[in-house]
């Protein structure tokens, strides 16, 4: 190199010379064998023109420092205790000398180059700073000389275990192995081990039964709470797979993500505490995914719980842990409530993160009193509760979806997709029954204007209005929003067919809500929507045509087959049907008469007991009577009837005077 950058100064001067030979680094480090140096270190020896005292303090030094056994610091051999070590020197690829070496004799990397950043003189530098840049220059040279070779390690490890003999030793019950005051031998230490290796599988075979006894009697008081003091919950075995697939779920990763930490990162990096790796696990997701999946805060609570209780017991039976991950599964769960977009959920696992956070910066601080206020540790741990949060959100965002998919759930981010008026049921509806699309819509803002004064949900009501009558595509003309004035084609038919095509719809639209994969929720409001309400109008035209000696019409004949509504959401949409139905018939819609419909028309199906099978009181039907009275008073006002005469002003025309020319 010295000789190179003669050639390279020439005629130019030593700052230019100098400046175009840096270009060079890599050559010179491929010289070197590789070895990466730091861009300052090449800079000074381009700086110093690679001139000898360099070359010869370098080969001192490192002839010196080589002749020691140098391990990669990588494979720490006294931290393992071993005593001794197998040296296989090797001369040109084959195998020489074969020796044993203390380990006490053999120096890693890291011992090197303090050995060589001790230094504090060279010939021909008398500068300190030329010093420390020569030493630093050294100390990436350092290469070991010794590699761990592992492939013969293990293959020797084998053959020394093959060729032990093997030793059976009976010991029964009761038998001394070793007598008091006689000498204990290799024999006696091994028989103790091994009788201390077996009690210890029985006793974790002893625990794993104990705990599987222990999480039955947690799942059996769990499910017995619900179903005995939460009257309005219902489990379902769906909802039961599905929370126990996410409990799972969040076990297996808790345990994976503890494993790799254990096996690759707690002992390579000293720095992070090992509670850093418990607490910056996702273990919230759970409860993020089961309080979008099931709208019932009872369950998402005992789930929280259980969570926690499971959790704790994992981590080692912490105390501490199970306290984090329930109250923090519990502001997750309480995040993702009402969550109208898929953003939301980032949201959600922010303030997860941000409480977790703050309970693990608590605990950690009263842990260690006497501690500094902050301390590496403290920082670490705090952080990790912050991105366990943020992780939360990201796993349960994967994998919301492919749960909705797999159990048919329909979360609030669902209905807010299916809200969208370009959906091809609502663009086939528009196209072949437009007044039943009309007559959908102000139904959703009835009832999505009556949950809001009720606490009920008004996204999952407003759709569920939006789809509760997409069974009449296939038979539009037959429902009289869709008629024109003066055409009815059930004059042309029986009452019975009449009764057969209007119940039809129901099943139709059941039908196609499964097809399109609609949600439980949604395809259940449009199977109750009608309930058992009777048809009343074809029942009494029955009953004028009636021949008793023939059959004898009943009311169970001209009754939708149900069932009634079974959540309030339902019953809002069965409401909202029949009152908008009614309205729309009125030819002056004022308000009182508009607040007669809804007012009669929601007594007539609280006393035909349409509404018995659902939460809704008597003060919610106040609320829901004056919400449908707003919404209709609304759309329905009276308007102001404009004058017929002509627009403008006569103007005069000169051939007949007193009146314009049109």
């Amino acid at each position: 190199m010295r000789t190179i950058f003669a050639q390279t100064q020439g005629s130019k001067s030593n700052k230019v010379a100098a400046r175009e030979f840096l270009s060079r680094q890599g050559d010179f480090e491929m010289d070197l064998g590789g070895i990466r140096l730091a861009k300052e270190n090449f800079e000074w020896l381009v700086k110093e023109k690679f001139k000898p005292n360099i070359e010869i303090a370098v080969t001192q030094t490192l002839e010196r420092l080589s002749g020691q056994k140098i391990y990669d610091d990588a494979f720490p051999v006294r931290q393992q205790g071993r005593k001794r070590v197998i040296i296989n020197i090797l001369e040109r690829g084959y195998k020489g000398d074969e020796f044993l070496q203390d380990s006490s004799q053999l120096v890693d990397t890291n011992e090197v180059r303090r050995k060589i950043a001790a230094q504090t003189g060279y010939p021909g530098f008398p500068k300190p700073a030329d010093v420390i840049e020569l030493n630093d220059f050294m100390r990436s040279l350092v290469l070991p000389n010794l590699t761990l070779n592992k492939q013969e390690t293990e293959s020797r490890r084998q053959r020394t275990r093959d060729a032990v003999s093997p030793f059976i030793a009976q010991i029964k019950k009761g038998q001394i192995v070793v007598h008091a005051g006689q000498p204990i031998q290799k024999i006696h230490v091994t028989i103790l081990d091994e009788i201390q290796r077996l009690q210890a599988t029985r006793h974790q075979d002893f625990v794993a039964l104990v705990m599987a006894v222990f999480f039955a009697m947690l799942i059996l008081v769990y499910f017995r709470f619900v179903s005995r003091f939460t009257s309005r919950v219902k489990i379902s075995t769906k909802d039961a797979v599905a929370m126990g697939g996410i409990l799972f779920l969040n076990i297996l990763i808790m345990k994976l993500m503890l494993f790799f930490a254990d096996a690759a990162f707690i002992d390579r990096f000293k720095k992070v505490p090992p509670s850093f790796y418990l607490y910056v696990i996702p273990v919230t997701f759970g409860p993020m995914m089961v309080g979008l999946l099931i709208p019932y805060g009872e369950v998402v609570w005992l789930f929280s719980i259980f969570l926690a209780v499971v959790a704790g017991l994992v981590a080692d039976h912490s105390f501490t842990y199970m306290v984090i991950t329930f109250t923090s599964s519990i502001v997750a769960a309480r995040g993702v409530y009402g969550c109208k977009k898929r953003e939301d959920l980032y949201l959600a696992g922010l303030k997860t993160g941000l409480v977790s956070a703050g309970l693990i910066f608590l605990i950690t601080l009263m842990s260690r009193p006497n501690s500094d206020f902050l301390t590496p540790e403290l920082l670490w741990v705090t952080s990790a509760g912050l991105l366990s949060g943020l992780l939360s959100c990201f796993v349960a965002l994967t994998l919301i979806p492919f749960w909705e998919t797999l159990f048919v759930y329909t979360t609030d981010v669902k209905l807010l997709e299916l809200s969208n008026l370009n959906h091809p049921l609502l663009k086939e509806l528009i196209v072949k029954a437009p007044g039943t699309y009309h007559h959908s819509l102000v139904v959703g803002s009835m009832c999505e204007a009556a949950a809001e004064g009720i606490g009920a949900n008004p996204l999952l009501a407003k759709v569920c209005a939006y789809y509760h009558d997409i069974g009449k595509t296939d038979h539009a003309i037959y429902f009289i929003e869709n008629q024109r004035q003066g055409e009815n084609r059930h004059d042309q038919i029986s009452p019975g067919m009449s009764k057969t095509i209007l119940i039809a719809h129901v099943k139709d639209g059941v039908e196609k809500g499964l097809k399109y994969k609609l949600g439980r929720s949604i395809i259940d409001v449009i199977e109750q929507h009608h309930g058992t309400t009777l048809i009343s109008f074809f029942y009494h035209k029955a009953k004028e045509h009636e021949d008793t000696e023939m059959h004898e019409v009943t009311e169970d004949e001209y009754r939708y087959p149900g069932p009634k509504p079974q959540f309030r959401e339902a019953a809002l949409c069965m409401l909202a049907d029949s009152i908008e139905a009614a309205a729309r018939t009125l030819d002056e819609p004022t308000p009182a008469r508009l607040q007669g419909i809804v007012r009669n028309i929601v007594q007539k199906k609280f006393l035909d007991g349409q509404l018995d099978e659902c939460n809704i009181t008597l003060k919610d039907l106040t609320v829901i009577e004056e919400a449908f009275g707003r919404i209709l008073l609304g759309i329905y006002h009276q308007r102001v009837d404009y004058p017929t005469g002509p627009r403008t002003p006569a103007k005069r025309n000169p051939e007949k005077p007193g009146f314009s020319a049109s």
